[in-house]
């Protein structure tokens, strides 16, 4: 420091002084330009005491030299002392005359240097007059660039208005399709109940299909009776077999009564024969009656296996009947009791004939026992009672084929259900996957309602936004104008101060005010920097929650619409950040402008004062 001071100290004694002082000026940094001009002040203060000092001594030099003059005429009255007076002030006068001598000499040059100074100060004024003209050039074209601005957002706030005026028409449209929406609603409400009528119509059809389900059922089951029914069907071949069997046995019953009609013609001889040896023993002696004993006993052995056999039969057919009343009545109550009927019927018959094949036997072990030959008779009986148990038999053939063409139709009644209940399984899938689009559809207009809202909301903000910075452009504009009218005020109050003669605490306070400014700037730089320093650090809080609403996403079931979130999230970021970043550097910007402005104001302040106190 005491280096600088003395190398300040040269330049200001120095002839050169504003030629050293400028080179060490540019030759340093901002901060050190103003300290070096507080030592330049500082030592120029210095030197100007100094004069001062030295101006008075020699005042007071020259009143001691007239104190002495002023003694000694007073003190050197006489004569004698006259004449030495005169000499010695006729030397001081030749002292004085050279003394005048060269002070005027002194005084040319410091007028020769005083005219140095003015022109100095000519220049200066002339540099301050470029400089006021760099400063109203830049004004300018900062005001023109404004002004640009200005007029480049107005085009981006039309753009933006006929944007909103689209947006606008858009939501207009969208709210037509609302109301269609809304139609289509209703539409969906009377379809709603349509679908609701038909899923009673679909309930009563489940019904319906429930029962059919159970005819199916009952057709497994009839398919099983059906498996029965044939093994009854192979049951009764082989009765008719056995019936074949009877008629054989029948047709050897018949030739038996014709060996036995033979045996009554030979019986009738016999007993003619017989009544006339009778009326002989009657007359004679008693016949023993061995004979017919032995006739009577073998007819009752047949009569017996007979009956035997009838019984065995009508058990067989009561087992069958048994088993189709089972299988007629799991098919229904109208085929078992029309089945029932007619098995009732048939073993009503076959019980008629068993019971005239008792009474033949009985009749005919009568007419053995009496003797009566009516054989012939009886044999036609039977005849008509086979046929009448071959007639039942194609009864129950018939029976059987009906039942087989009911269980076809009720087959066919089942399938043509199973058809409708598959239509109108596939006409409710139709209507429901209907219903699931037209819900589909409502959510997507919906989403695209929601994102036209945002859309416009966003065109708004962005509108509120040009306006606001439009407004700033326009105070800012403002701002320059009043820093631009100061700047005038203050040149002027310069001039002003300069020619009376009071600049010098003009300058100490335009000093002392750029220092203060450029130290408030530097400041309010600082604060901004700092801002944008938690703006990053807020940016990169929100890049952490994104990225954490990223990996949530990730297991999340609705990840497309977090995933949309997040994007609407990152552009809302960087266009803020983008905001910030370009109103931060415009403010920078506007500061080193105004740093620079103040830096050549001071300096050329500087030189004015330097070359008023030159002059002075």
């Amino acid at each position: 420091m005491r280096l600088v001071e003395l190398v300040l100290g040269c330049a200001v004694q120095c002839e050169k002084r504003q030629t050293y002082i400028e080179r060490l000026m540019n030759d340093l940094d901002k901060s050190s330009q103003a300290n070096m001009m507080i030592l330049t002040q500082q030592i120029m203060a210095k030197g100007e005491q100094s004069l001062l000092d030295r101006s008075e001594s020699d005042i007071l030099d020259t009143t001691g030299v007239s104190d002495d003059i002023d003694g000694d005429i007073s003190l050197n009255q006489t004569d004698a002392d006259a004449q030495d007076a005169v000499r010695r002030l006729q030397a001081r006068v030749d002292e004085l005359e050279r003394g005048n001598e060269e002070l005027q000499k002194e005084l040319l040059a410091e007028q020769d240097r005083s005219k140095g100074l003015l022109d100095d100060l000519a220049a200066a004024n002339e540099s301050k007059q470029k400089l006021q003209e760099c400063y109203e050039q830049l004004l300018e074209k900062q005001s023109a660039s404004a002004r640009k601005d200005n007029q480049q957002s107005r085009t981006d706030t039309a753009n933006l208005e006929i944007t909103l005026e689209e947006r606008e028409a858009t939501i207009a449209d969208l709210q037509h399709k609302m109301k269609e929406m809304l139609s289509l609603s209703q539409e969906k409400l009377r379809l709603q109940d349509e679908l609701q009528l038909r899923e009673s119509e679909v309930s009563s059809l489940s019904a319906e299909v429930n029962r059919l389900r159970s005819y199916k059922d009952k057709l497994e089951q009839a398919g099983d009776l059906k498996k029965r029914l044939l093994e009854k069907e192979q049951e009764c071949e082989t009765l008719l077999e056995q019936v074949v069997e009877l008629e054989q046995t029948i047709e050897t019953c018949k030739k038996a009564v014709d060996d036995r009609d033979r045996m009554v013609e030979s019986s009738k001889d016999k007993v003619c024969l017989l009544q006339r040896q009778l009326e002989e023993l009657k007359s004679s002696e008693p016949v023993p009656s061995d004979r017919l004993e032995e006739k009577f006993a073998q007819l009752e052995v047949e009569h017996q296996d007979a009956v035997m056999q009838l019984r065995a039969a009508r058990s067989e057919l009561e087992r069958v009947k048994a088993e189709r009343d089972m299988a007629l009545h799991a098919d229904g109550p109208e085929d078992g009791v029309t089945a029932s009927v007619s098995l009732s019927g048939g073993d009503a018959e076959l019980r008629r004939a068993i019971a005239r094949l008792s009474m033949e036997n009985r009749q005919l072990r009568a007419g053995i026992m009496t003797g009566d030959l009516s054989g012939g008779g009886e044999a036609a009986k039977r005849e008509a009672e086979v046929k009448v148990c071959r007639e039942s038999i194609q009864r129950l053939e018939q029976d059987k084929a009906n039942l087989q063409d009911e269980l076809a139709t009720l087959r066919a009644h089942a399938g043509v259900k199973a058809n409708l209940s598959g239509q109108l399984e596939v006409e409710m899938h139709r209507l429901r996957s209907e219903h699931s689009d037209m819900m589909a559809s409502n959510e997507r207009l919906r989403e695209e309602i929601a994102r036209h809202v945002e859309e416009k909301n966003a065109l708004v903000s962005s509108k509120k936004t040009l306006s606001d910075e439009n407004m700033l452009l326009e105070r800012k504009i403002f701002e320059a104008e009043k820093l631009t009218w100061e700047a005038e005020q203050r040149a002027r109050a310069m001039e002003d101060k300069m020619q009376s003669g009071a600049g010098e605490r003009f300058y100490q306070n335009c000093d002392d005010l750029l220092l203060a400014e450029n130290q408030q700037l530097k400041a309010d730089l600082s604060e901004k920097r700092r801002l944008l320093a938690r703006k990053d650090e807020e940016l990169a809080e929100t890049k952490r929650m994104k990225n954490e609403l990223q990996l949530a996403a990730a297991d999340s079931s609705q990840a497309a619409v977090l995933q949309q979130q997040i994007k609407e999230m990152q552009l809302r970021e960087e266009d803020q950040a983008k905001a910030t970043r370009r109103k931060i550097a415009a403010q920078e910007r506007e500061q080193a402008l105004m740093v620079s402005l103040m830096y050549d104001l001071a300096m050329e302040l500087h030189r004015v004062k330097m070359h008023q106190r030159g002059s002075l």
